[in-house]
């Protein structure tokens, strides 16, 4: 089984640093009973309940200084790219400081908090209930708790990182930097480019097959830690005869026809459609704008930016925030929105400037004569300076306003 995903992953200026050189092999450990051999480490464990249908997210989150995340719906791993993250308690405790190359296991209400005033870009991976986008992506075990294992292994090339067949459920391979080789899947051998990540069963073999060091990550679902009751099956109390009396069932999961993490009732509630798992068709299930990002399930654009609320995650911008760098730049017409550089259409002229010269800061050539509003000497006249109403070809002029 396989199934392989885009994830956008890293920022401008990336982490592939993090694999510019080869961390010494550890000495071999006699009583180590790691599911996987050769340097790489579980950088994150928990004991994660799994019942009936699931499949791996992975879903890049950029944290901007000073704005927490919504609080998680549901438990997931975060592994930090760069920056450093500090999950916090539904009560505001800080729980720890992750830092790059670092991961950890989050449990649900964590919200998390970029650190040291400056933002962080993270994966958060999540065993996420319901189907996955194929087949092959779905995971079925028993209901239960499993050990899960966040392994995280830097391969040089021409190394190779095993991962054994789990009885449980297929494993996760994410190409966190470089491009890597699945071999041992039934399907054959898989490639896994930088910014991917694939759904695998099978005994696996991660091959470096480049010429530079590549950063990956494997989530690996383990054995089962305590087996889950059934609950479709009635209970019963026993009277002072020693006879059951009336059976007394157990509480259903609620209703969700469309399987979009919102129970039929909050849907109601809501005012969303029950048969439509994104209601305004902005690239969001309504239970992860209710859950995950607080954005408004029947607005497609909750701040008003242009932008669709999906985009926005994709982005690494802030959904609930129309100027998520705060430089005066709406995101949907920022050149670079997550940087703060008051730059919005990328022609070097701060939106002060733009408005003082009045010229359009979502445009770099407002008066569409082809040349720059900073290079520009009349930015509002086409041809006004080369005749006959050609384009302008005088002499530059400098961000400041005045001549270069």
């Amino acid at each position: 089984m396989v199934a392989i995903g885009a994830v956008a992953l890293v920022a401008a200026g990336g982490a592939a640093t993090a694999g510019a050189s080869t961390p010494p092999e550890p000495a071999p450990d006699a009583t180590a009973t790691t599911p996987f051999a050769g340097h790489g480490q579980v950088v994150a464990q928990a004991a994660v309940a799994l019942a009936g249908a699931s499949h791996w997210t992975v879903t890049p989150t950029a944290l901007a200084p000073n704005a927490p995340t919504p609080a998680a719906p549901a438990s997931s791993f975060i592994a930090v790219i760069t920056g450093a993250a500090i999950p916090t308690a539904e009560d505001g405790t800080a729980l720890a400081r992750v830092g790059a190359g670092e991961a950890a296991h989050v449990a649900t209400g964590t919200s998390l908090v970029a650190a040291d005033g400056a933002p962080a870009e993270l994966l958060r991976l999540e065993l996420a209930a319901g189907d996955g986008d194929s087949p092959s992506s779905t995971i079925g075990p028993p209901p239960g708790l499993y050990d899960v294992d966040l392994v995280r292994d830097i391969l040089a090339p021409g190394e190779s990182m095993p991962i054994p067949d789990s009885p449980a459920a297929p494993a996760l391979v994410v190409a966190v930097s470089g491009s890597v080789t699945v071999a041992g899947a039934p399907s054959g051998s898989v490639d896994v480019a930088d910014g991917q990540s694939a759904t695998l069963d099978g005994s696996l073999t991660v091959v470096n097959a480049g010429t530079s060091p590549a950063v990956v990550l494997a989530g690996i679902i383990g054995s089962l830690v305590q087996a889950t009751p059934q609950t479709d099956q009635p209970t019963t109390t026993t009277g002072p005869g020693g006879n059951d009396t009336n059976p007394q069932p157990t509480t259903p999961s609620a209703p969700d026809a469309d399987n979009d993490g919102l129970s039929d009732e909050d849907e109601a509630a809501a005012q969303t459609d029950l048969q439509n798992p994104d209601s305004d068709g902005d690239g969001l299930t309504d239970g992860e704008e209710v859950h995950t990002y607080g954005t408004d399930p029947l607005s497609s654009r909750t701040d008003s930016d242009h932008l669709e609320d999906g985009l926005e995650i994709e982005r690494g911008t802030n959904p609930l925030d129309p100027d998520t760098d705060d430089d005066g730049c709406q995101d949907s017409s920022d050149d670079n929105p997550l940087v703060g550089d008051g730059d919005c259409d990328g022609d070097t002229l701060s939106f002060d400037q733009e408005r003082q010269l009045g010229t359009d800061p979502a445009n770099p050539d407002t008066d569409g004569d082809g040349i720059d509003d900073d290079m520009d000497p009349q930015p509002l006249s086409a041809g006004g300076g080369g005749g006959g109403g050609g384009p302008e070809v005088t002499e530059a002029i400098a961000p400041d306003g005045t001549d270069a």
